[in-house]
């Protein structure tokens, strides 16, 4: 059981995030060493390693902190963001598809009515949930804060981590803005950028035109995004 536990963490956690991150640090959403690859095996190398070990790292001080009730509560505050950015790709849909939502039937409702009140759908469960693990009497949460100064609220734990991990998300996105102002620009990602893929006989083409970091070079352009 444990076993099979820790190959679906694998499965559902580290590697999606690790191709996340390759992607982002392709188009400069992150550093250009999370675009490396492994030369034969083409899978993320330093995206694998670096999310592998804050999985890690997070797992091992959640287990260790309230007798690894945070993991619990981890779990449950996940999905407050998986409501939030599915939530949004329903709402974005129908905003990028507006000006073709009246050519036909099937546009407005596949296109715009579908995604859009999924959408709202979403983001209304997400505010539910936020009421209910801001209570630690709804019985939502493992653990809880008590503040220590006024107003001295008992804040359930899963609220907390979403609120903790939603602040720091923010600090580092500001602090990376300094850092690569031409993909918040939309200079390296935008509707002209080609998508890039992993090829065994070609070179990379990056967004910038810039040469292929070590261990990148099997990406290549396959046209519009």
């Amino acid at each position: 059981m444990v076993l099979t536990s820790a190959a679906a963490s694998t499965q559902t956690t580290i590697l999606p995030t690790a191709r996340t991150a390759l992607s982002m640090g392709v188009y400069h959403g992150l550093p250009k060493a999370f675009a490396k690859m492994h030369p034969r095996n083409l899978t993320p190398t330093v995206a694998t390693l670096v999310m592998g070990g804050i999985s890690i790292a997070m797992y091992a001080l959640m287990n260790f902190l309230a007798g690894g009730y945070i993991i619990a509560d981890s779990v449950t505050a996940i999905g407050i963001w998986i409501a939030f950015y599915y939530g949004l790709t329903g709402l974005t849909c129908a905003w990028y598809y507006r000006k073709s939502l009246t050519k036909s039937a099937r546009n407005l409702w596949m296109q715009g009515i579908l995604p859009g009140l999924g959408g709202l759908m979403l983001y209304f469960a997400l505010l539910w949930s936020m009421q209910s693990d801001w209570d630690v009497n709804s019985g939502q949460s493992w653990t809880s804060w008590q503040m220590g100064f006024a107003p001295h609220w008992e804040i359930g734990g899963v609220f907390l981590i979403f609120l903790v991990t939603m602040v720091l998300g923010l600090v580092l996105m500001v602090l990376w803005r300094f850092g690569a102002p031409e993909f918040f620009a939309g200079e390296t990602l935008n509707r002209a950028t080609p998508t890039l893929v992993p090829d065994e006989d070609e070179g990379i083409v990056l967004p910038s035109g810039e040469p292929a970091e070590p261990g990148a070079e099997h990406l290549v352009g396959r046209g519009p995004s």
